[in-house]
């Protein structure tokens, strides 16, 4: 005998779990993640049905931390000379040496304020120099990534413009 539905109609809705897209390292910092390493971020607009993860490395030390870096010289191993393409799209690895990609630099930069912070470390003595510009950007492939501060910069490096 079959018996009736005891709780009426219903609705089974079933969906992915939440997975909130962090564009940089500086989100990532402010919702709490504090240690420094390889996080995936997503660069492009979340609503852009091209948006798609980058890994990269995040230091979130120094200068109050939140940094994406976009070069990093580790071990000396991978070669930076190549290609427009390899520029334009990134290489090595950002446990290493990297170097991000512009099209994913020109992201994280044209609709924000952005700071760079360049630190240099003399393989001689071991001396680490900076120089901090508090606005940049880089313009798109049409204008060939051209490199935009709004300040002089500040650092031990000096002004280097």
């Amino acid at each position: 005998m079959d018996s009736p539905d005891m709780f009426g109609p219903f609705t089974m809705i079933v969906s992915e779990p939440l997975v909130f897209k962090f564009q940089n390292c500086k989100e990532l910092y402010n919702s709490g993640k504090l240690d420094s390493g390889v996080y995936t971020i997503y660069p492009w607009e979340r609503s852009d049905p091209n948006c798609r993860p980058v890994q990269v490395y995040c230091d979130m030390e120094t200068e109050g931390g939140g940094w994406t870096a976009i070069q990093r010289r580790v071990n000396g191993e991978e070669s930076f000379n190549r290609s427009w393409a390899e520029y334009k799209f990134g290489f090595g690895s950002p446990h290493e040496d990297h170097w991000i990609g512009n099209d994913v630099i020109h992201q994280l930069t044209k609709d924000r304020n952005s700071s760079l912070y360049i630190t240099i470390t003399s393989s001689y003595n071991g001396m680490v120099s900076f120089i901090m510009y508090n606005q940049f950007s880089i313009d798109g492939e049409e204008q060939k990534y051209t490199l935009r501060v709004a300040d002089p910069g500040y650092g031990s490096l000096g002004n280097v413009n």
